[in-house]
């Protein structure tokens, strides 16, 4: 488990000046949510800064695609459901694949403590700036891990997750994680959300013996095609 890719003294506008230097403008947005916008940093121009990865790449196919840092459909939707959801008075909340952190900083936001992860260093930066930019950072740690093969410190009274399921190979080494890291008791609960068009049936399949799975379909319209599409929420508490 490596070591979060910035000085953690660093200051906002110190952290700024590294994500401009590696993609250009960047810019925040707000996300307006019940309980008050987030200001969450964003790509300003994607399309040109994958443009610029793709010919550098030339023709060796290496090409890194920043998909941590979109704001995806099921992270909106895993935020909603945090805003209401009840929790763990001075609790411990984990978020896994947090990309630019959106759903760990609604938690951070009502007064809990939130751990940050994410294997990508950018992601982290991404997440550090807009703790500090929201205010957050005395309830966020930001820390790199890789739900695959990493093990933290501790359990956790909640694990989230948006869109962590896209690779099967993944199902099986996430499963172990979860388990190691929430906490034995009865109302610690995992939330994972995953668009409806995803291959995350059989993770859920494979872990149902386990824990007690409550799933809602939210439906959304896809804000780049207009397609009506749906997120599936999962609950996920230890059977008993």
């Amino acid at each position: 488990m490596a070591k979060a890719p910035f000085d953690p003294r660093a200051s906002l506008d110190e952290l700024l000046h590294t994500a401009r230097s590696r993609f250009g403008e960047v810019e925040f947005q707000e996300v307006g949510l019940s309980g008050g916008p987030l200001e969450i940093l964003q790509i300003r121009d994607m399309t040109a800064y994958i443009d610029k990865i793709v010919a550098r790449a030339g023709n060796s196919g290496d090409v890194q695609l920043p998909l941590w840092a979109k704001i995806w459909p099921g992270s909106v939707v895993l935020s909603m459901y945090l805003e209401r959801c009840p929790l763990v008075e001075h609790g411990r909340y984990l978020e896994i694949g947090a990309g630019v952190g959106l759903a760990g900083l609604i938690l951070a936001r009502r007064g809990v403590h939130v751990t940050l992860t994410d294997l990508e260093p950018d992601a982290l930066l991404f997440c550090r700036i807009n703790a500090l930019r929201n205010g957050l950072e005395q309830n966020v740690d930001v820390v790199a891990a890789d739900f695959t093969r990493d093990r933290l410190e501790g359990t956790f009274d909640g694990i989230l997750g948006g869109e962590v399921l896209f690779r099967q190979s993944m199902f099986e080494p996430l499963g172990a994680f979860l388990g190691a890291h929430l906490a034995p008791r009865p109302d610690a609960e995992i939330v994972l959300s995953v668009d409806s068009q995803r291959e995350g049936i059989p993770f859920f399949k494979a872990v149902c013996t386990d824990y007690a799975i409550m799933r809602q379909d939210v439906p959304f319209s896809d804000k780049d095609s207009g397609e009506q599409r749906t997120a599936c929420l999962y609950r996920m508490r230890r059977k008993s």
